[in-house]
């Protein structure tokens, strides 16, 4: 089993933005972002991953999120961490394959994280959906298609030494053939963040590790339980532990004593930032502690009910050992 930590970088601080009659939940408008501390907020999530790094964790995951977060371009941060760490994998949980208008651009970005982190790359890709695709005017319908071409074309691109054309459905090229090539063979590792019912399907006829996220443990247990079961029904093989990926909130701190709600941290614990945010940055939100905790909490309350039903609470090392263990039971 390996442990790698997960950074989500959210902007500190939550709104909501209306537009043309429509609500943009999470969207932090440029009126609210104070950029006296950008550098310094990044500058904090930079550290918090090199001590990661000497901590011994075994990868450092990274995301892309729009218009409220400080990770709209994981490979940008990827890069960064590739320069200041030296034995962790780089993450990218990940990149939301629709988005990317050519995917031979993001073949290109990926290989040259592979080759200047000395192939630590692990890169996961995605489909996206409601949070991602109004941001960049994505039809939905079309979503699907664009994610499994795109994943088409950078696996060429990838591996094929020689020139190729590619005429599909969403990409046209006269000629592809990218520069750095990868330094992983055939390629970096990919895995699938997912929950859908196709994409779990895709990832098991890839042959990639599936990773869920944010979900309470049963809900985790079905996932991956269809996972294997269509693996071994349609496509012939078996996944192994090393294939299931389980993302789990924790919060380590002894900030709970000030007044913010438990159940409430331990959910927002995953992104990483939070920590930093109420000890440095508590001034951004224009009101005390307790009353950003309050905010915050009200913005993810149906993920805070969910997964706070499993009586997630304050707990010693070895209780929290055994939490892991018990998860990685019923997950498999």
């Amino acid at each position: 089993m390996e442990v790698w930590e997960f950074d989500q970088m959210p902007w500190p601080g939550r709104a909501s933005v209306t537009m043309g009659g429509k609500s943009y939940e999470g969207v932090v408008p440029g009126s609210a972002i104070d950029r006296r501390y950008e550098k310094e907020l990044y500058d904090g999530h930079l550290a918090m991953a090199r001590r990661a790094d000497e901590l011994g964790y075994d990868g450092f995951c990274l995301t892309e999120h729009h218009y409220g977060s400080l990770d709209p371009s994981p490979n940008v941060l990827a890069a960064a961490l590739a320069a200041t760490t030296e034995r962790m994998k780089i993450v990218l949980l990940g990149n939301c394959l629709p988005l990317h208008g050519h995917p031979v651009r993001l073949a290109e970005e990926l290989a040259m994280v592979d080759v200047l982190s000395g192939g630590r790359l692990v890169s996961g890709f995605m489909r996206g959906g409601a949070r991602e695709f109004p941001h960049y005017n994505i039809d939905p319908t079309k979503s699907r298609s664009l994610f499994e071409e795109s994943w088409e074309l950078i696996v060429r691109a990838w591996t094929d030494d020689e020139p190729f054309s590619w005429h599909g459905e969403n990409f046209d090229y006269d000629m592809v053939s990218i520069v750095p090539r990868p330094l992983q063979q055939p390629h970096p590792p990919i895995v699938l963040a997912a929950n859908t019912a196709e994409s779990i399907e895709w990832a098991a006829q890839k042959r990639v590790p599936l990773i869920t996220s944010f979900s309470p443990t049963n809900q985790v247990a079905e996932t991956m339980a269809y996972y294997r079961e269509y693996a071994q029904e349609e496509c012939g093989w078996t996944p192994g532990p090393e294939y299931i990926g389980l993302s789990r909130h924790t919060y380590v701190s002894t900030m709970i004593a000030s007044g913010l709600n438990a159940k409430a941290v331990s959910v927002l614990a995953g992104h990483a930032s939070i920590d930093v945010t109420y000890d440095r940055y508590g001034h951004l939100f224009d009101g005390h502690e307790s009353e950003a905790g309050d905010r915050l909490n009200a913005f993810y309350a149906g993920k805070a009910q969910a997964i706070a039903a499993e009586d997630v609470d304050a707990m010693s090392r070895d209780e929290l050992l055994a939490l892991i263990h018990s998860l990685r039971s019923a997950t498999g």
